[in-house]
């Protein structure tokens, strides 16, 4: 007994030796090494797996330690201890003190709740009657309230016998200061983490603000996601981060900002195409975690064709189960005001190699929260915007919105001394379809005819509501024939596509349009853009105003008072031909 005390008192001078080093430590990982390293320096072990117990119920290895000549261990790929399996142990265990005790022959090791989730490993010495391959040695570490938060497994005695009850008081006093250790580092590596997490967000927050307005912030959207999900990274302790938004009216994904991964596996995102459904089993009930969805390969098996989509790297070298996986993920969902799913966040390779606790998940999530933020800011900004410059009835550039383009546009033009030229359109007998059809029609006549003309325009060209039943077309690069041609496809399509609008079936839309070219401008006017548009405005509203006098449903180029340089399709109805009238 003498010897026994004496032996634990050793032991104990030794774990205080190293108590101070465990109570400066600021890396839980690194913690958790010290600590199954000193129960096998100090405590007489040959092994030691410390067991940390996750949110899905069941203890996973975190760490581990073997002295030089004991037999190695190495657990299997994916290995836990369920929390169940556990406690049917401590029910039915010996107790030393604090301490679990499991002889290797007892009955309870062939319980099918027990036999599949424990190991038995081989022992460096040993007796009969001494310790058995097949024993269960654990010291409970306790967090708050006496809850239960991770082993400490000794194994394998270096003597080859039981724990005294000196010896378990010892291993007993070193799991109290373990866990108090492991809540101190938890601790101070939550406040690390809000710490950084709050200054990068002080940081965020001024730089949204130096975007003043909601068109810098449009402008700016893909620039700052790029730096939320950096922040993300840095901040967060991670080495890839990656944010898809939801396209509109769609379940299709599309990648918006990425950070750690390369130009080539973001083209490979971009070229397989994502479905909100392929997230599906990622983001699995049992995988959640405070809202987001952390997905342990080993537990959960991805499906071959989204690996492939996502291009998944290869396992670190020093990968052992309990770390972090390339096959691992993180995906925090981004939720609008609404609290509709607007895109994902998907986040990998933690640089500690570890999987991120519950508080850290809660930030990252803080951080996503920005994120949802900015996009529906932007959502909200162009639905505003769209207001603002469409019109409401036809979904064209209102007339306002349609100068301004087509001002930019022409004074391009004129600087590269290319032709230009500008349409005025006018719907034939529209008043007559509004007392003949009602208004109701008569909107769907204008509905039908902007999008026909649009439809039958290059994608440089311009076009507009300029009013009542007006639209208007600007065509860059354009030279008079090419325009007089354009002009006559238009009123043939619309002749030809709008009949049948109607309820009953007859009504038929035609128009009127008047031409003119950047050449029917006086030299002089050039040299202001604003004056040439407003110019070339007024040319192509007094063509109109001949085509609607010379019949209606014809094109026109005759801007004269005295009716020289008209341009007209004299049978507009069929064999139309180009005439002109000197």
């Amino acid at each position: 007994m003498e010897r026994s005390a004496k032996q634990a008192l050793e032991r104990l001078r030794g774990v205080l030796g190293v108590a101070r080093s465990i109570s400066d430590s600021h890396d839980e990982g690194e913690l958790l090494d010290l600590i199954s390293t000193s129960v096998c320096e100090h405590l007489g072990f040959g092994r030691c797996i410390i067991y940390i117990l996750e949110p899905d119920s069941n203890f996973r290895a975190r760490a581990g330690a073997n002295l030089p000549g004991a037999a190695p261990v190495e657990l299997p790929a994916g290995y836990k201890i369920p929390l169940a399996a556990y406690q049917r142990v401590e029910s039915g265990c010996e107790r030393i003190g604090g301490v679990v005790y499991l002889d290797g022959r007892s009955p309870l090791l062939s319980d099918p709740e027990v036999a599949p989730h424990f190991i038995s490993t081989p022992a460096s010495a040993g007796g009969a009657g001494e310790w058995h391959p097949a024993s269960l040695l654990f010291a409970p570490l306790l967090g708050d309230g006496g809850t239960l938060i991770g082993l400490l497994n000794p194994d394998d005695p270096l003597d080859g016998k039981l724990p005294d009850p000196d010896s378990a008081l010892v291993l007993e006093s070193f799991a109290s200061l373990s866990s108090i250790a492991l809540k101190l580092v938890r601790a101070n590596s939550e406040a690390a983490a809000r710490v950084r997490i709050l200054e990068a967000q002080r940081q965020q927050v001024a730089r949204l603000f130096e975007a003043s307005t909601t068109l810098q912030r449009e402008i700016q959207l893909d620039a700052m996601l790029s730096e939320m999900v950096r922040t993300m990274a840095e901040a967060g302790g991670f080495s890839r981060v990656g944010l898809m938004l939801l396209e509109p009216g769609s379940s299709r994904l599309r990648v918006r900002a990425t950070y750690g991964i390369s130009s080539e596996q973001v083209r490979h995102l971009l070229d397989n195409e994502l479905d909100l459904e392929d997230f599906a089993p990622m983001m699995r009930p049992e995988a959640r975690i405070s809202r987001s969805y952390l997905l342990d390969h080993t537990r959960f098996p991805i499906p071959d064709e989204l690996l492939a989509a996502l291009s998944v790297p290869d396992a670190r070298p020093d990968w052992k189960p309990g770390m972090w996986h390339p096959l691992d993920s993180l995906t925090i969902p981004l939720y609008d005001e609404e609290s509709a799913l607007i895109g994902l966040i998907s986040i990998d390779e933690p640089v500690n190699g570890l999987f991120p606790e519950p508080y850290h998940v809660e930030a990252l999530e803080y951080f996503a929260d920005q994120c949802a933020t900015a996009v529906s800011q932007v959502t909200r900004f162009r639905r505003l915007e769209s207001l603002a410059h469409t019109d409401g009835l036809t979904r064209l550039p209102n007339r306002a919105t349609f100068m301004s383009r087509m001002l930019r546009s022409l004074a391009e033009c004129i600087k590269r001394e290319a032709p230009a030229a500008l349409l005025f359109v006018d719907l034939d007998h529209f008043k007559e379809i509004n007392d003949s059809y009602g208004h109701l029609n008569g909107d769907l006549v204008l509905r039908a005819v902007g999008r026909r003309l649009r439809n039958s325009l290059r994608t440089a060209d311009l076009i507009g509501r300029y009013g009542g039943e007006e639209f208007v077309v600007f065509l860059p690069e354009t030279p008079l024939p090419n325009a007089l041609a354009a002009a006559e496809k238009l009123r043939k399509r619309i002749e030809s596509h709008t009949a049948g609008l109607a309820e009953d079936g007859h009504l038929k839309a035609t128009i009127s349009i008047g031409v003119a070219t950047t050449a029917d401008l006086d030299p002089s006017v050039l040299a202001n853009p604003e004056h040439a548009g407003k110019r070339l405005m007024a040319l192509a509203d007094s063509a109109l105003y001949q085509a609607k006098a010379g019949g209606r449903n014809r094109v026109s180029h005759d801007f004269s008072l005295n009716g020289s340089h008209q341009y007209r399709f004299t049978t507009p109805s069929g064999g139309a031909r180009l005439r002109h009238l000197a």
